[in-house]
């Protein structure tokens, strides 16, 4: 998947001189994320000539995630800390990544982190819709 992905990215520029959007990098991104090869795609997306959105960093980030890699995703929440500083689903990633790696006063520092900046985590509620029409 990751050769394909990679021949239909480099091959827009080159074959059709289609110039690539953040979300084509996003695309070869999870690719690499996906095959375990974190490390070639934080740089992929380090090196980008367009400036990566939240979202591009998000897919590192559930990449890292994925592998239990804490520096990976120290490296891409440092970025999104700034870019979207609000985003409370970024620190419980990377306290629950800390917690789970059993740096404790790293995973109390994130947390700490919210309660300074005014954030709550957002407590997850689903529910089942059973309606049934009958005619």
């Amino acid at each position: 998947m990751v050769d394909k992905s990679w021949e239909i990215f480099n091959a827009m520029s080159t074959n059709y001189g289609i110039q690539p959007f953040v979300e084509h990098y996003s695309c070869v991104a999870t690719a690499l994320c996906r095959a375990g090869r974190l490390s070639e795609a934080k740089e992929f997306v380090s090196n980008m000539p367009i400036k990566p959105s939240a979202k591009i960093w998000g897919v590192l980030l559930h990449g890292a995630s994925e592998a239990g890699d804490v520096e990976l995703a120290k490296f891409v929440c440092d970025r999104l800390f700034v870019i979207e500083p609000e985003n409370t689903g970024n620190y419980m990633i990377m306290a629950n990544l800390y917690a789970q790696a059993g740096r404790w006063k790293e995973a109390d520092e994130v947390r700490d982190r919210m309660n300074d900046i005014g954030l709550k985590k957002i407590s997850g509620r689903s529910w089942i819709d059973d309606s049934r029409v009958t005619m």
